[in-house]
């Protein structure tokens, strides 16, 4: 199954949808940086070429969606 694929099962199930969904891939063309938010992806983040930036990216990806973002869902939704 390609990553599209997984996306569209994921944002077409009434359950998942909500679940923020960041594509994480090695391309950096528009049509596929275009076609993921299309398909309702929550962000879109190219691959680093070298450790260091990988670490880099995950350190910010956590920093954002665990420590900043608020999610919709879990124990502490006020709605």
């Amino acid at each position: 199954m390609s990553g599209k694929e997984v996306l569209r099962l994921l944002k077409s199930d009434e359950k998942l949808r909500t679940l923020p969904v960041l594509v994480f891939s090695a391309s950096e063309a528009h049509e596929d940086i275009h076609a993921a938010y299309d398909g309702q992806a929550n962000g879109y983040v190219p691959k680093p070429a070298d450790m260091d930036g990988l670490y880099a990216v995950i350190d910010s990806i956590e920093s954002f969606w665990v420590h900043t973002a608020h999610l919709r869902g879990g124990d502490s939704d006020p709605g």
